[in-house]
């Protein structure tokens, strides 16, 4: 869902138009929270997020989480830390294990942008709507919550060890 149009009032297609109040169109204060998924944890829980692309037509995307990191390879501490992943394409699917988890390394609680990183003219991307919200609760109990604490956090057996 497209919040701030794209193409203003005077902007032609290929011409640049500056929006100050462009930011606004993520505002979940301003708008409520998007028709996209608002996935919830709470601050400093370990995330692992599965993101898949089902069968689409062959193209292919990159997929990215504001303010998070992770290992390209999980299992190869030389690997690349990253916090987004590209050759997404029709059958792929990746786990991310967030260094830090929920918050990540800063551990700050907030909402934080999941999105397709290429905005393309068939208006596929950012502009097509592909994004939604993460959204990390300061403490257990934080108020509007629909996410459940863990039990024993530390018991999370199919996270392999992350971070320093």
């Amino acid at each position: 869902m497209n919040r701030v149009p794209l193409v203003l009032a005077g902007g032609g297609p290929g011409e640049e138009f500056f929006n100050p109040d462009a930011f606004k169109a993520f505002s979940s204060k301003d708008f409520g929270d998007p028709a996209t998924p608002v996935f919830e944890a709470f601050l400093g829980e370990p995330v692992a997020l599965r993101p898949m692309r089902p069968a689409d037509v062959a193209r292919v995307r990159a997929i990215g989480l504001n303010g998070h990191v992770w290992r390209h390879e999980p299992d190869d501490q030389g690997t690349n830390i990253v916090n987004v992943e590209g050759s997404f394409g029709v059958g792929k699917s990746f786990n991310f294990w967030l260094i830090g988890g929920a918050g990540g390394e800063q551990q700050q609680p907030g909402d934080y942008m999941y999105n397709d990183r290429i905005n393309s003219l068939d208006d596929t991307g950012l502009p097509g709507g592909s994004w939604g919200i993460f959204r990390v609760r300061p403490v257990a109990g934080a108020p509007a919550s629909s996410v459940q604490q863990l039990t024993d956090p530390a018991t999370a057996t199919d996270l392999p060890q992350i971070g320093p």
